[in-house]
């Protein structure tokens, strides 16, 4: 209530549910927003909006893991992986929003059962960096990270030896998850706040997705080269509200599993 902020933009659509929930937003009547950001990725009753798709998929290290032996998140699971399996902290949103998801389309007692094979002797690190740098440097094989943190080291080092792999493309698709925002219920200038909501989801996408290496959410901007080369894939089109709706249920499938 207090805030003087006009526009809350964050990542991860928990955090923009979690904003929601509590008050944060006011709703938002656009038909700029309706026809610029596809409905899965924007809330249901207008009061956030993606901006940003970030994939978050499978990671390996192409000299010693073929790609064919690579298919879907469930399959990380598989006694195979053990100790080769690199994994970011259950404590960070992007990890959470990916259990979520799979909670969503499995339903929680087969997600538990993945999730304890994962961390089955499993490398845990605090951020995407580390992990992949750990990938590359032969500490482990395979991890799940986002897909811009690869860019972002591909692009400082075109030869970094960690490829992409698009999972789940023979079911529901890769795993996305947003940048997205919302004009306050605080704002003084809530026309406005909508304008720059409205320019970053049109004019503005190119700027706000280049410098991170981002997919734009728009349908008519092109993503930049670099991770256009990661080539085209089939996105998991789960409602992103649903990663906030079922945050609470992965954080405490993770705590029975002993993910930390």
């Amino acid at each position: 209530e207090d805030t003087l902020a006009d526009v809350y933009l964050t990542v991860d659509a928990g955090n923009l549910a979690t904003a929601a929930d509590d008050g944060v937003f006011q709703p938002v009547r656009s038909d700029v927003l309706d026809d610029a950001v596809p409905r899965a990725l924007r809330d249901p009753e207008d009061r956030w909006f993606g901006l940003a798709e970030r994939a978050r998929t499978i990671v390996y290290d192409p000299s010693r893991v073929d790609p064919s032996e690579l298919s879907t998140y469930e399959d990380l699971a598989d006694p195979k992986w053990d100790g080769k399996l690199c994994l970011r902290g259950a404590t960070e949103t992007y990890t959470q929003s990916l259990v979520a998801s799979l909670i969503a389309r499995n339903g929680y007692a087969d997600t538990l059962r993945v999730v304890e094979g994962w961390v089955d002797d499993a490398q845990i690190f605090s951020n995407d960096i580390d992990l992949l740098e750990n990938i590359a440097s032969g500490d482990c094989e395979v991890g799940i990270a986002n897909h811009y943190y690869l860019a972002q080291l591909i692009d400082e080092d075109p030869d970094f030896p960690v490829k992409i792999f698009w999972a789940d493309q023979d079911r529901a698709g890769t795993h996305v998850n947003i940048s997205g925002a919302g004009v306050t219920a605080a704002s003084d200038n809530p026309e406005l706040a909508q304008q720059l909501l409205e320019w970053l989801a049109t004019d503005g996408q190119e700027a706000f997705t280049t410098g991170n290496f981002e997919y734009p959410v728009n349908p008519d901007v092109e993503p930049v080269p670099l991770i256009a080369a990661f080539g085209d894939f089939k996105a998991d089109r789960l409602h992103a509200a649903e990663l906030g709706a079922r945050n609470a249920d992965a954080i405490r499938l993770m705590a029975e599993t002993g993910y930390e």
